[in-house]
């Protein structure tokens, strides 16, 4: 996973810097003409590698946090999660419920995570397969139901006591289409040009033409307690290649 390459490449950038010391520390023992246009060249492009990281991480954070087309992220629960704990929340204050406010979540496909955090505060938080064991009957409900989008048939019927179901993005990944890339895709120079684009592109905007990876889930409130919870859309740039 791209991550885990942050650990290995802080080593060589102290290794680089050494080493970029010692050439210095060569050059200026030569009778070079032009060394000093050299060695402000060469620290120019440095500064550029040097400040690269840093702009990368300013995004990473401030401006894409959480989202897959940023492969220091690559896969991750969705901003779907923080708004819809937001909203979870104020339904527990207004319905007076506070941290007894009944919540279900479908454990399938890991779904248990993040769930599991950010309602570490409530006392009737359970947690079912519903795939293996889906409802029976209504009264089986509680207050809010996670459930993910592949149960959602078999278990529909029993949820007639919620509002209509929203669906939201759980988990998303990187659409991963890096791994097809070979020498034979840039064979022909047209092909250069597109492929050289989209790859600028990316890494100055970070757009790409394919969809990212996701997984769904819907989110069931009783009618009784609150209105639909709102979903927004997410949606990342396309490639304006």
């Amino acid at each position: 996973m791209p991550w885990l390459l942050v650990e290995v490449i802080l080593p060589f950038y102290l290794v680089s810097f050494f080493g970029l010391h010692r050439f210095f520390k060569y050059l200026s023992g030569l009778n070079i003409k032009n060394y000093t246009y050299i060695y402000y060249s060469s620290l120019l492009f440095i500064l550029i590698l040097f400040l690269s990281p840093i702009m990368s991480t300013i995004r990473l954070v401030y401006v894409n946090p959480g989202w897959p087309n940023e492969l220091l992220v690559y896969v991750q629960s969705s901003p779907h999660i923080t708004d819809i704990d937001d909203q979870i929340s104020d339904i527990a204050k207004q319905s007076k419920k506070h941290n007894q406010l009944t919540i279900q979540i479908d454990s399938t496909d890991g779904f248990s995570w993040p769930w599991a955090w950010y309602f570490r505060n409530y006392d009737s938080v359970s947690y079912r397969d519903f795939t293996n064991n889906p409802f029976t009957n209504p009264n089986q409900a509680a207050d809010i139901v996670l459930l993910s989008d592949r149960n959602k048939l078999k278990n529909n019927y029993f949820l007639n006591q919620h509002h209509k179901p929203e669906m939201y993005i759980h988990r998303w990944w990187n659409p991963e289409t890096y791994k097809e890339f070979s020498l034979t895709n840039i064979t022909f120079v047209p092909e250069i040009t597109n492929n050289g684009c989209k790859l600028l592109d990316y890494f100055i905007n970070r757009r790409f033409d394919s969809s990212v990876g996701s997984i769904y889930a819907n989110i069931y409130v009783r009618k009784s307690l609150s209105e639909p919870i709102d979903i927004a859309v997410l949606n990342h740039e396309k490639s304006s290649c």
